[in-house]
């Protein structure tokens, strides 16, 4: 009756524990998805907090004297990355929030992933970019499209923030150690 989780040193382990109801060998208490054995763990980026974010400036004309502004695209970012029991990247889901389109370019804005393009089984929110190699996910096209203001003179009238969600399923799963957390490059 005696249970022993299975291990990287024991990989039979030995019964079933009365606090595993997805029987992925993390106890429920410690398992973010106790009724599912596919996920098992959140980890986020740029924080270990979920709230947290970041933001991303970038300047179309860089490093065109007298445009330093930063103010042509900016974009808030923060990551959830499931895990399975192994520690294994099953979902990729970004949230993000457009701020400013101050560029007269017709910019889009994309996120390579650290993940083969076929590793993709699913994704939501966004279109992956054909002829690549990683997984390099499409919010927008073009910036211009995405919001009525700019955002960039406090003299003029504003648009709100507008929010994406992008939700990547893989297969052939890499391991967070591997996949990494934040080498997502904008």
């Amino acid at each position: 009756n005696l249970y022993i989780p299975v291990s990287d040193c024991n990989p039979e382990g030995n019964g079933k524990s009365p606090d595993d109801a997805d029987s992925d060998g993390v106890t429920d208490a410690l398992d973010a998805y106790p009724n599912d054995a596919k996920r098992a763990f959140n980890n986020y980026y740029p924080s270990a907090s979920a709230d947290a974010g970041a933001t991303v400036v970038f300047e179309d004309n860089w490093p065109r004297k007298g445009d330093y502004d930063m103010n042509d695209l900016a974009i808030s970012y923060k990551y959830q990355i499931v895990t399975d029991a192994k520690n294994k990247v099953v979902d990729i889901i970004g949230d993000y929030s457009l701020y400013a389109t101050g560029g007269t370019f017709e910019n889009a804005f994309a996120v390579e992933f650290p993940v083969n393009r076929s590793a993709v089984k699913s994704i939501n929110g966004a279109n992956l970019e054909e002829g690549q190699t990683n997984a390099v996910a499409i919010l927008f096209n073009n910036m211009r499209n995405e919001m009525t203001e700019w955002n960039t003179d406090p003299q003029k009238p504003t648009s709100a923030a507008k929010n994406y969600t992008v939700n990547i399923n893989l297969e052939n799963r890499p391991t967070l150690s591997s996949f990494g957390l934040g080498v997502y490059n904008p």
